[in-house]
């Protein structure tokens, strides 16, 4: 292959989210690996099988039907029931495995997961309201991959479709678990210049030879900001990611396309772009934010793209990061509070009065600001200023990382590591933890410059380490 192999991406547990939820009617898949779905047309009323007189308060009913209370000759409106899902999992070998089965909306929303017993598990219709769904399977045995509940040979999970409110169920294709296969989570970014409700994901492996003839071994689709899943992918093999705003949910439709899209890595054209290695099967993290100023040649292009999928920092809105825009003492707090929300819950007191003159209750990052102080990672200055529009320094990053660790143990060397931090600084312990914890490095000269500011694309890296080393 001959585009270029990039860093190895880094494992991660899986993601979660939630919503709503629903089913599926499949119908055998295209010779172009297309899972066509007929409609179900809704049942009338009339043709129901139960009677609606049969409905009460814990009952199943049809969804718009009424039934008259007899007491009191009174009609009322029916609860709303759909059709639940069902279907089977099993190994290579043909047994009935255990495990949890996930249901998700088609644009990749998180619904409701449910165990597997025996093989076989099944979705309530509560669940079920009419739209497209998807169904993702886990087995107990944590040496066999999970996998889309999709139809023989096909890349695509099986579009699962509900039409209709009347009670029933339907069958979900079978899944067949084994331990051969890797895939990877990705939550991908438009580019500023799209618009699109959908994005779809397509990887290629090393065989890749032309857009219009290559086959993709992996597709998923869904909204921007919500993960997709791409399975079935060889761990031995190095793969290329596409991205389009378009839905091509099949092998067909993503040799016919010939609009606007990127390769990961943010760029145009394959040759150009990056090559993902998976390692080896399991959950893994693939970050891949679209800026039109950072791509995978940056040595931030990781960090930034982690910062941005999970939420902890914004592109602006002509589509750029500005990795070289310096940090302020507004965004930090922005920053590690997101960060915090995430693995935490954050307790902030609202005071009567804002306490700092320069932040007022309306500003954006009152709330973080606030955390950040009464938490202890940040001071406010003697003059009841907090200076948010003060850019952050190497040192004071420094101690308000090492501080959001908890001030961890640290080995102090009598004879400082650098030029220009004493023994005697307030910020010492800070940058000692910083550079033995593989946070940051200092510079080829001794130095590690405190005074320094930060600037977004470094702030991405510096919190992209800390969280891989927690």
């Amino acid at each position: 292959m001959r585009f270029t192999t990039s860093r190895t991406a880094r494992g991660v547990a899986a993601l979660s989210a939630a919503l709503i939820a629903a089913v599926a009617v499949p119908t055998a898949a295209s010779a172009e690996d297309a899972l066509d779905l007929e409609t179900v047309e809704a049942l009338p009323l009339a043709s129901a099988p139960f009677s609606p007189r049969h409905c009460d308060a814990e009952s199943d009913c049809v969804r718009g039907g009424a039934a008259s209370d007899e007491a009191t000759g009174d009609a009322r409106v029916l609860a709303a029931i759909g059709p639940s899902i069902s279907g089977e999992a099993y190994d290579e070998e043909g047994l009935p495995l255990d495990g949890t089965a996930v249901l998700f909306t088609w644009e990749g929303a998180r619904v409701a997961e449910v165990p597997v017993a025996e093989g076989a598990y099944a979705f309530d219709s509560t669940m079920t309201p009419a739209g497209d769904y998807k169904v993702l399977v886990y087995s107990d045995d944590v040496d066999i991959a999970s996998q889309w509940a999709a139809e023989p040979d096909s890349p695509m999970p099986a579009r699962i479709t509900v039409a209709f409110s009347d009670p029933g169920a339907v069958a979900a294709p079978d899944v067949e678990l084994d331990d051969s296969e890797a895939f990877v989570w990705a939550i991908v970014t438009q580019k500023a210049t799209w618009d699109a409700d959908t994005l779809c994901v397509a990887f290629y492996d090393e065989t890749f030879t032309t857009q219009s003839t290559s086959t993709p071994v992996a597709i998923d689709c869904a909204a921007p900001g919500q993960p997709v899943r791409l399975d079935r992918l060889d761990p031995d093999q190095y793969h290329a990611m596409r991205v389009a705003p378009r839905e091509l949910t099949t092998a067909a439709a993503w040799k016919s396309y010939r609009g606007d899209d990127y390769w990961y890595g943010n760029q145009d054209v394959i040759w150009d772009s990056a090559a993902i290695h998976l390692g080896a099967p399991g959950d893994w993290w693939l970050a891949d934010a679209h800026f039109t100023d950072v791509d995978w040649t940056k040595s931030g292009f990781e960090a930034i793209s982690w910062m941005v999928n999970w939420g902890y920092a914004d592109g602006f809105a002509d589509g750029t990061y500005r990795p070289r825009t310096s940090v302020n003492r507004a965004q930090m707090a922005r920053f590690l509070y997101r960060y915090a929300v995430d693995y935490g819950d954050p307790t902030v007191e609202t005071p009567l009065a804002p306490p700092f003159f320069d932040v007022p209750e309306s500003a954006s990052n009152y709330t973080p600001i606030l955390w950040m102080t009464q938490s202890g990672l940040a001071d406010g200055f003697p003059d009841g200023s907090y200076r948010p529009t003060s850019a952050v320094n190497r040192a004071q990053m420094a101690r308000f990382l090492y501080r959001f660790a908890g001030e961890p143990a640290v080995d102090l060397p009598a004879k400082s590591p650098f030029t220009d931090v004493p023994t005697t600084a307030s910020n010492y312990a800070a940058i000692v933890w910083m550079t033995e914890a593989g946070l940051a490095d200092g510079f080829s000269d001794g130095t590690f410059r405190p005074t320094n500011p930060v600037n977004r694309s470094q702030m991405a890296n510096f919190m992209y380490k800390f969280w891989l080393s927690s």
